[in-house]
């Protein structure tokens, strides 16, 4: 049990910076909270970008909507490591994936 609630904790964490998921986007996470931890809680609002821009320095600003895309709660909105590498905060600093060592 020790692991569980350490588990859900960790999710209850994640969902009060990102936002609670959407079941009707996310049906696959009903079947992944048997117990309706989630399901009958008031909905959090996704605070992901405000705390970026907060806490991030300025220089990485322009990487806030590709962290934003990557971090999406809802696997199916979630972007791709192909699209990932294809985002505008790549391309526009000149930055190459074998820069990064990434292929």
């Amino acid at each position: 049990f020790k692991n569980h609630n350490v588990d859900i904790a960790q999710m209850d964490l994640i969902f009060s910076i990102c936002g609670t998921p959407n079941i009707k986007e996310w049906q696959e996470l009903e079947k992944l909270d048997k117990n309706s931890l989630f399901k009958n809680k008031i909905p959090k609002p996704n605070k992901l970008k405000e705390y970026l821009q907060k806490n991030l320095p300025i220089c990485f600003h322009g990487a806030i909507d590709l962290l934003l895309k990557m971090l999406e709660i809802t696997p199916s909105k979630r972007i791709t490591p192909d699209e990932a590498l294809q985002h505008p905060f790549f391309l526009d600093n000149n930055i190459s994936p074998q820069s990064l060592g990434l292929i």
